[in-house]
């Protein structure tokens, strides 16, 4: 029984690295799409038209399905377009990733419900800056969460019998970005695991597992995570599957 124990703890470790790093891989090819289209000529152009640009963005957006909507905003964070044509003229809460773009950053992430898609959405931001470097205005991408699905279920994917599999990602304070198991929990749940993976985090551990059981439950489970290390020149979030 330790055997197989063991075998199944290095299998999840294996499988949660991979997965992290996928998600990192994807994270990374969207950074390097947003940067690349706030750098694009006629988006960055100041003489540039609204249906030029617009152009631009339903080229990007045609050319990769996982994006949901893509969009184009003034300084002020009014919406001026977008690949959905929905919120036209209205303005942006000041909200997280607005927030790091307002205290001075080019690029920002997070992970919020997206208002306009009504599902909770991986949202990108960058600076669009012209041809002397001011910053003018700011392109905008959403990647719907489930896009997540198919990594989590090949991280999971693992014949053991009588034994049921759940995929948490969580951010860098432990709530959960996404869950195989409960929807319900997106951005609103702490992971029950957060203080294992605190614990193991401060002691240098970036890939790891345990057997362990939740308080007032005497099933054991086998948990196993993979801190996210970040791709090439992105940094990452400090996310955790």
């Amino acid at each position: 029984m330790r055997i197989l124990e063991i075998q199944i703890r290095h299998n999840l470790q294996e499988r949660a690295s991979h997965a992290i790093d996928k998600i990192d891989r994807m994270l990374y090819e969207k950074y390097t799409d947003i940067r690349r289209l706030a750098n694009d000529p006629v988006v960055s152009s100041r003489g540039a038209t609204l249906t030029q640009v617009n152009e631009r963005l339903m080229e990007y957006y045609g050319n990769d399905k996982k994006y949901a909507s893509i969009s184009f905003y003034d300084i002020n964070r009014v919406r001026l377009l977008d690949t959905t044509g929905k919120n036209i003229g209205m303005q942006n809460p000041m909200t997280d990733y607005w927030s790091k773009i307002a205290a001075g950053s080019d690029f920002a992430m997070d992970t919020a419900m997206a208002p306009t898609l009504r599902q909770v959405a991986f949202r990108f931001a960058h600076v669009v800056k012209d041809k002397g470097g001011t910053p003018f205005a700011v392109v905008t991408s959403r990647v719907l969460v489930e896009h997540l699905y198919n990594i989590a279920k090949q991280a999971g994917n693992i014949e053991v019998a009588n034994a049921t599999f759940e995929v948490e990602l969580v951010d860098n304070k432990g709530l959960i970005l996404y869950s195989s198991q409960n929807k319900d929990k997106i951005l609103r749940d702490t992971s029950s695991h957060w203080q294992l993976i605190q614990q193991m985090v401060s002691e240098g551990k970036g890939v790891s597992s345990m057997k362990h059981s939740h308080p007032g439950n005497d099933e054991q489970e086998i948990f196993a995570f993979a801190h996210e290390p970040g791709y090439l020149n992105f940094q990452g979030n400090n996310w955790t599957l």
